[in-house]
């Protein structure tokens, strides 16, 4: 991902599979057990998880979810789209089958839950993690619905020439549909999200992937090749071999720096009425700082504390980097007598349970 990337423009990369070539893949990807929609997320998974820092990806798949209440709800009209998260774990040994196998097995499981659909997920986990989680990668399948462009349709308004999608919160938009008698493949993505090359080169994985499955049965019961350019992998090696000049600063050093050039501005929001700025923020941290000297506390000692997250939190934590200490955060709902043990084990010298009190 670019830093600061312009991520409004969304381009397109596609690549169409003939009938023959399609013909090839359905085929072998029945005879291993596997629907072609989801040896196709395999392939895309692969190629995807190839370009990634991360041996793990989830998948926002969305589906359509019009559930069977009445004996007539086949006649109603509307967007009854719904959400599965499916997740592709590349740390799976095995050949490209079976790797595919565990994916499809996953995915039934997931399908049976859906009830509890991929935004809802989403809602939890952002609950639970006290951050937003996003889903922003999207593989959507359109095979068994038939010609995406029916021959009435392209006899009326002629040949398709161009095609895009876009959403909120979605970096790639994967999607495979019937066209012409064969599968089109296409890529949306947020362009300026990414480093230079890097979406050309998971496009140009995918397809070579999906052509060498189409041609070689062999391919399927293998496990899956090298997706990174041999170039780009001896430059990943040549500057991971390059030492990095580390700034010998401390992290909170940055904050106190930035306090003293903008201590006006707003440095902790919390809720709609909540605004601690840089400068009362560094002021109330060092006041900690001085507190924990005042009992003791020396450069290297463990200071717990044990405080639920919010501003108090923070500055603690500041407060306690301030005089050269090092902070253990303990949940609030750790029970006194686990609490005790962490604080022993790790030789603690002092547990904070609330800040001190100004001044």
């Amino acid at each position: 991902i670019k830093p600061q990337g312009d991520d409004r423009q969304v381009c397109r990369r596609h690549h169409w599979l003939p009938p023959s070539e399609r013909q090839a893949f359905e085929r072998q990807a029945r005879e291993h057990g596997l629907t072609p929609a989801m040896a196709l997320a395999a392939v895309f998974s692969e190629a995807l998880g190839a370009w990634c820092d991360t041996p793990e990806l989830l998948l926002n798949l969305p589906l359509f979810n019009r559930t069977p209440l009445h004996a007539d709800v086949d006649r109603l009209v509307g967007d009854f789209t719904s959400s599965i998260l499916l997740a592709w774990d590349g740390r799976v040994a095995g050949t490209f089958a079976a790797r595919a196998t565990t994916l499809q097995r996953r995915f039934h499981s997931d399908v049976a839950h859906s009830a509890f659909s991929g935004l809802e997920v989403l809602r939890e986990l952002s609950r639970q993690r006290g951050e937003q989680v996003l889903a922003p990668v999207v593989y959507t399948s359109a095979l068994g619905l038939g010609e995406l462009f029916a021959e009435g349709v392209q006899a009326s308004f002629g040949q398709p020439a161009w095609i895009i999608s876009q959403g909120p919160q979605v970096w790639l938009d994967a999607q495979v549909t019937e066209l012409d008698g064969g599968i089109l493949v296409n890529l949306d993505a947020r362009e300026g999200l990414f480093a230079d090359g890097v979406l050309d080169g998971v496009f140009k994985a995918y397809t070579d992937l999906l052509q060498r499955l189409c041609f070689d049965p062999d391919a399927w019961h293998q496990a899956p090749p090298a997706l990174i350019p041999a170039e780009q992998l001896a430059l990943r090696q040549t500057m991971q071999g390059q030492p990095a000049a580390l700034p010998v600063k401390r992290l909170h050093e940055a904050f106190f720096a930035q306090a003293r050039l903008t201590p006006t501005l707003p440095a902790l929001l919390q809720g709609h009425s909540t605004v601690i700025g840089y400068g009362e923020l560094a002021e109330r941290a060092l006041q900690v700082a001085a507190y924990l000297e005042d009992q003791g506390i020396q450069r290297g000692d463990v200071v717990a504390l044990q405080l639920p997250k919010g501003p108090e939190q923070v500055i603690a934590v500041l407060g306690i980097l301030a005089c050269s200490a090092t902070y253990l955060p303990i949940g609030i709902d750790q029970p006194d007598a686990r609490c005790q043990k962490i604080c022993e084990s790790s030789d603690a010298r002092l547990l904070l349970k609330a800040l001190p009190p100004a001044g």
